[in-house]
This record gives structure tokens, sequence and C-alpha cells, in this order.
């Protein structure tokens, strides 16, 4: 059976994540159909954390991405239309090095990262596979025969910069 899988398009545009701050959303389209990724920024950046590109200005408090999705319209969206989502580990190594920075400050994560999120969603419906399991299966070399999966259980009365977070795990 052949699997046919191309990326045939990318939009990518900027949206809103939960503390209202610009984000990018990217939009891939296969044979297989539509598949989304986007990369909210997280609330601490270390030094050696990879580099999102934010416009400056005035506009959303210098914090807009219009200069990331510029860069995946223009760079990166040519450079992978006609590729074979089922190639995570590849096409994620392409966007690294045409990137070319250590931190990805050239490109930005912030068009990086939703990229690879929404190839991976891509080569999972390839293969007609659960999105976790074809995970498991990219970087596992032998994948477990027992599974065990994190069940998220969030604390959000407390308040505080961030409610906590953890985990409960289940067989499955």
């Amino acid at each position: 059976m052949k699997i046919n899988s191309k990326i045939k398009s990318i939009k990518a545009r900027e949206i809103l994540d939960s503390r209202g701050n610009p984000t990018v959303e990217v939009e891939l389209w296969t044979e297989k159909g539509v598949f989304f990724g986007s990369a909210p920024a997280g609330a601490s950046v270390g030094k050696y954390e990879a580099v999102e590109l934010r416009d400056g200005g005035k506009r959303y408090r210098g914090k807009g991405v219009k200069l990331a999705i510029k860069n995946i319209q223009k760079i990166i969206a040519p450079k992978l239309i006609g590729r074979d989502p089922r190639f995570q580990k590849d096409l994620d190594q392409f966007l690294i090095s045409l990137d070319g920075t250590r931190q990805k400050s050239r490109l930005g994560v912030n068009a990086i990262l939703p990229l690879s999120i929404a190839i991976c969603r891509a080569g999972a419906a390839a293969h007609k596979t659960p999105l976790w399991k074809y995970i498991l299966k990219l970087f596992l070399v032998r994948p477990p025969k027992k599974i065990k999966l994190p069940i998220p259980c969030f604390n959000i009365i407390n308040g505080g910069a961030l409610p906590e977070t953890n985990l409960i795990y289940r067989n499955l």
C-alpha cells in the first residue's frame, strides 16, 4: 500500500495565546487534510532558550509576530512545499539548518516550532496513527508494550502568576 502525502500549502497567521500575547499559528495542507500548529510564548525566558522573533514598536507592546510570519511565508514555506511530512526528523533538521543559528534567532522559534507541530500532525494522519503513538514511534527504537500516558490535572483556583500542573499516570 503506497502512502501518498505531500505538503501542498502552508499559511501562517498571528493569533493570541491564553495570556493575550500574539503568537504564530500555522495551517499546513496535504492530501490528507489540514493540520495546525501554534507556539504560545513561555512566561519565563532563559539565556540559553531558543529566540522568538518579535516585531518591536508600539503594536501589541512590541510583541507582534509579523516578522516570524513573513519568514514562514517567504523563506520556509517555499522550501517545504512538495515534501513528505512523514519524515519528521529530516524536516525538523532541515528547519534547524535553514535557520543556521544555535538559538533559532534568524527565523525564530515561533516560526519553526508551529511548523514542526503541524508537520507531526500531518505525518501521523498519513500513517493513520494517533498522534501520541506516532510521536512514540518517532523517538523510541522499541516502544514498550504497555504504555503509561500522563493525564493532566490542573489547579487553577489558587491564583499566582502560573497555575500549578500535576500529572497522574494511567495504564493504557
